[in-house]
Order: C-alpha cells, then structure tokens, then sequence
C-alpha cells in the first residue's frame, strides 16, 4: 500500500527535508532502507536534488531508473509525464531534471519535433503524442498555487521553443460530465465537493501551512460525510479523476456521518448578503479583494459545522464562486433566488451605467 503513496510523500518531504534532519532520516528510511520492497515506486518518483545530504538518495534513484540503460530524451519525458500524472502540485525537482534534458539534448527534441510532423493533427493523435502531452502537463503546472513550480514550468516551456506542433489541439476533446446537467441541490453539492476536492489536493502542497491546514480540514470535512465519499468515487467520463491514493488518508475510520446539514441562514442572506456594497464596493479594491470578500460572506450562509466553512482561509474565490451561486439557487428557498438574482442585475447594471457614462 505504501507504494501508492511513494511519489507524493517523497515530494512533498524533500522541500522539509532540506531544513530538518528528521525529515531526511525519514526520506532515507523510505528509499535507502527499503529498496528492495519499494523498487517498482522508486522508478516513478522525481529526481532528487544535487545537495550533498540527498546524494545516498540520487544514488539509488539512479541505479534503479536507469538499471536497464541510459534514458533518451524521449524515455525523460515518458518518466515525467509517467509521474504528472500522480501529483501535478509538487514537481519542483523534477521540473528541474527535465529543464536540464531538455536544454542539454536540443537534437533528439529536434528529432522529436520532426517525427510529430507525421502526425495528422486530430485530437486522438494529441493524445498518444508525447511532446503534446508534455506541454499539456507543462501548461496545467504553470497555473498550480506553488510559485516555484510555475516558474519551473514555464521555463521548461522557454526550452521546447515556439516550434510549429501542426495542430491547434492540444488535448483530446473531453466528454461532458453528465449528459444532462443536475438542476437541483444534490447534485449542485455534488458538482461543488468534486470541485473542491480535486483543488484541495493541489493545495496541499502550497508552501504556506495555514492553506495546507485549511484544505486538510476541508478534505477531511467533506470525506466524512456519506455525500463525500460518494462524490469522490463518481467517475467522469473523459475528465479529471481524483487520485484514490492522495484522499485515502482523508476518509475517517469509523462510519460515514449522514448527509450535510447544508441550512442556508435567511437572516443572513437578507441583511449581511443583500447589500449593494458587497457586490459593487463603494470604495476602490483590488479584483482579489472583492471576489474573495464576496465569496467569504456568501460561505458565512451556511453552518458553522459545513465543510464549506473552511474554505474561506485558501485563495480560490474565483473558481469557487459559480458554483457556490448555482448551489444557493438550488436550495428551493426564495430568499436566496432573490438576493442573488437582484444583486447580480445591480452589479451588471452599474457596471453596464460605469461603462457608458466614460
């Protein structure tokens, strides 16, 4: 079982490992000591970095990837995108390693390119292709919340160059997630969790412990529930998939609490919701700082015990406040269509008015 786990452990403790010598008695017990049972995970992790304490390490990283030979470029981005797939969120080393291949073997991606010329061009191509898939995976990091891994991301990009890729599809179209969409409250929660969830596990890599804290709180809120643990297993037809062996240490051990008390409070959406300011601020802010207000007291509707309670400290209003919307407009109570609807025509309307009296 520990095995499933390996990759994001590894990476997540090499950051920590580099201050805290425990935490690199820890790294070295998992690698080193357990070699011979952990040999096919240790394949799959990045690359560990250059400094002096990880060399027992890089040591047997190396002996076990490249037992079978040297790797050529196109086998660095095969292992790259091999580990992408588990742990988008913390990818700094190797990130690293496929920048330092990728500047140093600048024929064999010539060669790379030249064989994709033979491709077609249509999606399920872009699929198999493994310089498409590279910048798809390349592109979905420069966005994550860690800094470094974006920047790390973005010069691997810098290092494939502006090169034609003879196709404007990058990925294979995806499927919708349902065939019909779920107009009720359910569902809306449904849609929400999963949202939440797949963000959540980006999130606990972020290198601020308070947003770590926030979205293991979150995680663990939701995965108690019957609702969680059934939202979390729903498959979407062609779309993200929530990795099992990053949530599993998220499910409580006992028995499922009952559906979520999900009350929405009309007093509140009446007095503290139903304000112009909230929606149009009088005073001038920056975009962060209205969305992630408006967000915060639309979340304050709900209980104090809700899981989306504790979404208020992580930074991600944005994506979280569409579906926070459809999810007030579920709930069947009129008090909440009202105020969300009045208030979305007035910040449209003043924003429509603003832009004609210019």
């Amino acid at each position: 079982e520990l095995s499933k786990f390996l990759g994001v452990i590894v990476s997540s403790l090499v950051p920590l490992a580099c201050q805290n010598a425990k935490v690199l008695n820890l790294l070295t017990t998992l690698v080193v000591k357990n070699e011979v049972h952990l040999y096919e995970a240790i394949k799959l992790v990045d690359p560990f970095p250059p400094d002096p304490e990880f060399l027992p390490l890089r040591e047997v990283y190396c002996r076990i990837k490249y037992a079978a030979g040297p790797f050529s470029l196109d086998d660095e981005v095969k292992q790259f995108l091999g580990v992408a797939s588990g742990h988008l969120g913390c990818r700094v080393e190797g990130l690293h390693h496929l920048r330092k291949q990728l500047s140093e073997k600048k024929w064999e991606l010539r060669q790379m390119y030249s064989d994709m010329r033979t491709m077609r061009g249509f999606s399920e191509d872009c699929a198999t292709s493994p310089l498409h898939r590279l910048i798809c995976a390349l592109v979905e990091l420069t966005v994550t919340p860690d800094k470094q891994v974006s920047e790390e991301a973005s010069r691997c990009l810098g290092e494939l160059g502006p090169l034609d890729l003879g196709t404007m599809i990058l990925k294979p179209e995806q499927g919708h997630v349902a065939s019909k969409p779920l107009k009720n409250k359910e569902g809306s929660l449904v849609a929400l969790a999963r949202h939440v969830m797949q963000l959540m596990v980006e999130y606990l890599v972020d290198p601020q412990i308070s947003v770590v804290q926030a979205a293991s709180d979150a995680l663990y809120s939701i995965l108690s529930t019957e609702q969680g643990r059934a939202a979390a297993d729903v498959k979407i037809p062609d779309g993200v998939q929530l990795e099992r062996s990053i949530i599993v240490p998220f499910y409580h051990c006992g028995e499922a609490r009952g559906k979520w008390g999900l009350v929405v409070s009309e007093d509140h959406m009446s007095q503290v919701v139903d304000q112009g300011y909230l929606w149009v601020p009088v005073e001038d802010c920056t975009h962060d700082t209205w969305i992630t207000n408006l967000v915060c007291t639309l979340l304050e509707a709900y209980p104090e015990d809700s899981f989306l309670r504790q979404l208020a400290p992580v930074s991600f209003s944005e994506e979280l406040l569409p579906l926070l919307v459809d999810l007030l407009l579920c709930t069947g109570k009129k008090i909440c269509q009202t105020v969300v609807s009045k208030n979305m025509r007035y910040f449209f309307k003043q924003h429509y008015d603003g832009h004609k009296s210019r």
